[in-house]
């Protein structure tokens, strides 16, 4: 089981944006809607790669906003697919649908619960 140990924000605007998790040593979660996934959302995950050292950046589209609504959701699956294009040069990085997959609201702990 991989050691989950602690949280960082990356805001955009007034709200939280992205979300960075350290999981295991040497392996981060990067959460956000990706609607759509953009350079800065790659360029954020390349950063973390290189800076801390990692082996692999996991990128989990939000299935569900806590925080808002979704503007011009085009859907989950879309996101998700959109999310797995956008990541798909980079051996490094992985998309997890475990939030658009899930039934109701999950949180973010539940996440990462699961994916340690």
């Amino acid at each position: 089981m991989r050691e989950l140990t602690t949280t960082k924000y990356v805001g955009r605007g007034s709200g939280p944006g992205a979300w960075l998790t350290t999981v295991g040593h040497r392996h981060r979660v990067l959460g956000s809607a990706f609607n759509p996934p953009h350079l800065g959302h790659l360029a954020l995950a390349q950063e973390a790669l290189w800076q801390l050292n990692l082996a692999e950046v996991i990128l989990v589209p939000t299935g569900v906003a806590p925080h808002k609504r979704i503007a011009d959701d085009p859907g989950k699956e879309l996101r998700v697919t959109m999310t797995r294009l956008a990541a798909a040069d980079d051996p490094r990085f992985s998309v997890s649908a475990l939030e658009t997959n899930a039934r109701g609201r999950p949180t973010r702990m539940m996440t990462l619960q699961l994916l340690c």
